[in-house]
């Protein structure tokens, strides 16, 4: 940081340039411009921790290098530091890296308090590459593993998580409802409301709580039990599939059956019966015998015709199995495991087909080899003709026994060639049957593991249901669990099919991605998904008892409060009231029970502070954010402690040091500037009035001024302005010590003149009651502002001098 500043600084002025583009086009964001000409300024949040070694001053060089950044581009700005005290670390780890880390957070709150203490009109501060020589930051945060309401964080990611979003709510619309009691903190600080002593108070702390109602976690945990639900239905039949298939089989526009007497395939290749008859006389010759027993069974003839058949056949069976397919999946119940067990069906049907076509086809493959003696005889017959054979009379009873067997042979052959192509068929239709099992059995396998999936993300959900954040209540958990009982009923399951329309069947083939995210469009756009996701946490906390919403009040006001504990050790005489603010944030402030209902509204009034409701337009969630302001550093705990610590390792002189800078450690030890506050001697206030009575101390111009050896300026009558505040001017003349001037002027006097003349002269006052009118000098400002709440330490000041003139 040292050393490589200038690159930071010209991050710093290159992010506060982009600050001032013009949002994209086409961006979902755009500039609010209802700001009521307010120019809202820059809000700055720095992070850091002050318990490390070298890491503990660091915050100090970047606020540096911020500041200088900033001072090119004049952006108004406010800066808060969020510091993280060492408590929070030594929580979650123990041994030598704890050693030094209260010593080190010693060194760095000292630093940081002697820059707030700085007066401007001595020498600047000489820190390394810059000079300081005003406040680095308005105020800081700061933040502790253990609130104010005692509860105790151990979890580096829960105080990550509230510093975060402590710091970020203002930048939403809850920071419209902030900038009032912001610019009031600011406003308080520099009149010194809440100084204690001699010490400037600069330290605030925050904290927030959500109660959250994750309508969307219902939601998707409502959609993976309607994803598993509805893969379970898809995977389950109630009925097998046999009817299904019977019908299928019997379809008038399919008929493929080939048992119980039916002959659905094979006359649908091809007729039994021959083709003509062929009629043998005397003038039949060999040749005719051939040509009717090749027109007849010949391959050449009928290979064509059954080809174009079986095609037909095949081509219109598979186009109404897809039917089948689509209607069976396309039914409330089953799909998936249906269709399977239809197929199984289907394919039993088709087996004992197949085992009655091949019986068949070799019965009629045994007769055509049986008594082929016509063979020889056909084989005999000459071009002339039977009468060739027969002699000058043809044997009727021989040409009869050539007849029978002639048709017999061609009747066998058909019937065989018929169920040789049925065999073709019924092959192939397993063929697709087989496919069509195959894609099934890989659309249940992504269904099971989609299934498995989704009860998996359902665990997850409800796993995250339960808040382990400190800093969150969740509302929802209770509906998260419930919705892996939930059950979706068959109106679900009919719409599922209304829904896909092409119904499931066009999910075979698909990846398993694809199937899930139909699966999801779905499940989402159901009644009890939709429902859960439209539910705002409004809706459930007008449902709820108004003794049950106190109570999570009651518990977001615990975990939100602010992440530190104090103490004033017994300095703070006029016991300074600290504000504390709470901003709520609801969707809408005009609507949300919480704003709207009296029991509610007022729930997180603190200090006589009323608590802001904002409009976040979040209607998922309840943000409480609280601040508290402002105390001196050396009040938070454990200052104190880290102080011990220092004295001891110095004490026995430790060998490391805690300081950044040398000649800044030189400088605070030389001026014996000191965290913890001084206590008052008696004569400051008396000093002070004597300023005012003898002409020390005037006020022109609305600005209080001492004439003042050590500190004015010569040229100038030795003049040396205080403030135009008459409680920060006396602040400022104690601690540069210039009642020991007027102590010093009052002394000589009296060495001059003697005790009485200035006696008389106070006795005078207090006997007449003049000192407010003559002698007090109250300014314009002061005296218009008297009653100012803000102007409260003036007129308690103003109240202690009249009754130290009065008798």
């Amino acid at each position: 940081a040292y050393y490589n500043n200038k690159d930071i600084e010209s991050n710093i002025q290159a992010a506060v340039t982009k600050i001032h583009q013009l949002i994209p086009h086409g961006s979902r964001f755009e500039v609010d411009t209802n700001t009521n000409g307010v120019e809202h300024p820059a809000i700055i949040n720095v992070f850091a921790s002050i318990a490390g070694g070298t890491g503990s001053g660091m915050l100090v060089d970047v606020l540096c290098i911020i500041k200088k950044a900033l001072a090119m581009n004049s952006l108004p700005y406010k800066m808060y530091p969020w510091i993280i005290l060492p408590e929070v670390f030594k929580a979650m780890n123990q041994g030598p890296a704890m050693a030094n880390v209260m010593y080190n957070s010693h060194g760095a709150l000292r630093t940081l308090d002697y820059i707030m203490h700085h007066n401007p009109k001595t020498p600047a501060i000489n820190f390394g590459f810059t000079k300081i020589d005003e406040s680095l930051f308005d105020y800081a945060y700061i933040i502790n593993n253990t609130n104010e309401a005692g509860v105790t964080f151990n979890s580096l990611d829960d105080i990550i998580d509230v510093v975060a979003k402590s710091a970020f709510l203002p930048a939403n619309k809850m920071g419209d409802d902030l900038s009032s009691p912001f610019d009031n903190i600011v406003a308080m600080k520099q009149g010194s409301t809440y100084d204690i002593l001699n010490k400037k108070a600069w330290a605030a702390s925050a904290s927030s709580a959500e109660l959250i109602y994750d309508s969307q976690a219902v939601g998707r945990s409502l959609a993976y039990s309607t994803i598993s639900q509805l893969c379970s239905s898809m995977m389950h039949s109630a009925t097998g599939g046999i009817d299904d298939a019977n019908k299928f089989v019997d379809d008038a526009n399919v008929l493929i059956r080939e048992n119980n007497g039916h002959d659905d395939v094979i006359d649908g290749l091809l007729s039994p019966t021959p083709i003509y008859t062929l009629n043998i006389d005397e003038n039949t010759t060999g040749t005719d015998i051939s040509n009717y027993l090749d027109e007849n069974y010949g391959q050449s003839k009928l290979l064509p015709e059954l080809q174009d058949k079986l095609q037909a056949k095949l081509s219109n069976t598979e186009k109404y199995f897809e039917e089948y397919i689509r209607d069976i999946m396309s039914r409330p119940q089953g799909k998936v495991a249906a269709a399977l067990e239809f197929i199984n069906a289907l394919n039993g049907i088709v087996d004992i087909c197949l085992d009655e076509m091949r019986s068949e086809e070799a019965d009629f493959y045994a007769k055509t080899k049986i008594d082929k003696q016509w063979d020889s005889l056909l084989n005999a017959v000459p071009a002339k003709g039977l009468a060739s054979l027969f002699g000058k009379r043809v044997n009727a009873e021989a040409v009869e026994v050539l007849q029978a067997e002639l048709t017999n042979d061609v009747i066998c052959h058909r019937e065989e060639i018929r169920r040789s192509w049925a065999i073709r068929f019924y092959t192939q239709l397993q063929d697709i049957l087989n496919k069509k099992e195959a894609g099934l059995k890989s659309l249940k396998n992504i269904l099971n593991n989609i299934s498995d999936d989704v009860k998996q993300r359902l665990l997850a959900e409800q796993h995250e249901a339960q808040a382990k954040s400190k800093f969150q209540l969740f509302l929802h958990e209770g509906d998260v669990m419930r919705s892996s009982v939930y059950a979706i009923d068959d109106s679900v399951k009919t719409a599922f099919v209304d829904y896909l329309k092409t119904g499931v069947s066009s999910w075979i083939g698909q990846s398993q991605d694809n199937v899930y995210r139909m699966l999801w469009d779905y499940a989402k756009t159901t009644l009890e998904v939709s429902n859960a996701v439209n539910t705002t946490i409004d809706d459930v906390l007008v449902r709820m008892t108004p003794e049950t919403v106190l109570e999570y009040l009651k518990n977001l006001k615990i975990l939100a409060a602010p992440l530190w504990t104090y103490n004033t050790q017994g300095f703070n005489k006029e016991k300074v009231l600290m504000d504390k603010f709470v901003v709520v944030g609801v969707a809408n402030r005009d609507t949300s029970i919480l704003s709207t209902n009296p029991q509610f509204s007022s729930f997180f009034n603190t200090n006589g502070n009323k608590a802001s409701f904002a409009s976040t337009n979040q209607s998922d969630r309840v943000y409480v954010l609280m601040v508290e302001d402002l105390l001196p550093i050396y009040a938070v705990n454990n200052y104190s402690t880290y102080l011990r610590d220092y004295d001891e390792k110095t004490a026995r002189s430790y060998s490391m040091v805690n300081y950044l800078d040398e000649k800044l450690n030189n400088r605070i030890k030389a001026e014996n500037f000191d965290v913890m506050p001084t206590k008052e001697t008696d004569n400051v206030l008396l000093y002070w009035v004597y300023g005012f009575v003898f002409g020390y101390i005037h006020n022109d111009d609305n600005m209080y001024w001492i004439s003042s050896k050590t500190k004015g300026d010569p040229i100038d009558n030795f003049r040396y302005d205080l403030s135009s505040q008459r409680n920060v001017a006396y602040d400022l003349f104690k601690s540069e010590r210039l009642y020991k001037e007027v102590e010093a002027k009052l002394n000589a006097e009296i060495a001059r003149y003697g005790k009485q003349p200035i006696e008389d002269k106070i006795n005078e006052i207090k006997l007449n009651h003049t000192y407010l009118e003559q002698y007090s000098q109250l300014s314009n400002l002061d005296a218009a502002n008297i009653k100012d709440p803000k102007f409260k330490q003036v007129r308690d000041l103003l109240s202690q001098e009249i009754k130290l003139m009065s008798i």
